[in-house]
């Protein structure tokens, strides 16, 4: 996924799992709390400052964990 896919889905409505989430947060509550403490703090990283390697790191602990949907 590139970074301007990345900040899209951040911006948007919808959860990877199809939840509906808050805008600007990655994951809604389910899958946000789903994941370990460091998982969860790294997404507070900044674009360009490693959030992105955080997302992806995330995105697939959920899709190993069969929360998520794989893009």
């Amino acid at each position: 996924m590139t970074p301007e896919e990345m900040l899209e889905e951040l911006r948007g409505l919808r959860c990877r799992c199809g939840a509906v989430k808050v805008p600007r947060q990655t994951f809604c509550r389910r899958c946000f709390y789903a994941l370990p403490p460091a998982f969860r703090r790294a997404l507070y990283l900044r674009f360009g400052h490693g959030y992105e390697d955080a997302y992806t790191a995330a995105c697939a602990a959920l899709e190993d964990k069969g929360i998520t949907r794989a893009l």
